[in-house]
């Protein structure tokens, strides 16, 4: 098994997995529970009305 499909084993046997973002040096840190591999890269869901969305757009490093 390959590292990305070890993490994605990992994130899918939790109920919930933590995202942190960072707003003006600020932590923002959330739960999520959905990931998926497609096309070799690991992907999870939010909606774009969501603080995580504009937060992910302005720093993609989280």
């Amino acid at each position: 098994m390959d590292g990305l499909n070890t993490v994605l084993e990992y994130l899918t046997s939790v109920p919930a997995w933590y995202l942190a973002t960072s707003v003006d040096g600020q932590p923002h840190v959330r739960p999520f529970s959905f990931a998926q591999i497609q096309d070799g890269k690991l992907w999870f869901v939010t909606a774009r009305t969501k603080d995580v969305w504009q937060e992910l757009l302005q720093n993609q490093r989280f």
